[in-house]
């Protein structure tokens, strides 16, 4: 089975002073989930969830997974920034949407990642689940 999801997510940070129009910033990036305050995070990590909720649901619940998440990003990056909240995102979003028990070693058996090409279009990050 293969899930898709963003791989950038705008998420509205602030207003401009001068203007009053809001600010977004991609969240799907560690720099982000680093620094921002924990509402935008948590705000970020429901959004996420919200979008990919209806093909989680679709899927039969796992004993022990093993994802390949493939990349199909904007513009160059640091995919390691981007894949480690991902990556984050998706398997709270499995535990939630209870189609794993946990995510923890013992339930998610390793993950690979890798960058497929720039797609400025339709950035996105396929998900291929496997059971083991």
């Amino acid at each position: 089975m293969i899930i898709t999801t963003p791989a950038v997510l705008m998420i509205r940070t602030s207003k401009n002073k001068k203007t009053g129009k809001d600010q977004f910033k991609n969240a799907l990036n560690l720099n982000f989930y680093r620094n921002a305050h924990y509402i935008f995070n948590d705000r970020a990590k429901k959004q996420f969830k919200e979008i990919i909720a209806p093909q989680i649901n679709a899927l039969d619940v796992y004993t022990k997974l093993k994802p390949t998440y493939r990349y199909y990003i904007k513009t160059k990056a640091d995919m390691g920034n981007i894949h480690s909240v991902v990556e984050k995102y998706f398997l709270d979003a499995l535990v939630e949407l209870s189609k794993i028990k946990d995510d923890s070693c013992y339930d998610v058996i390793g993950g690979d990642y890798e960058f497929m090409m720039v797609d400025k279009e339709n950035p996105r990050c396929e998900i291929e689940l496997k059971e083991i």
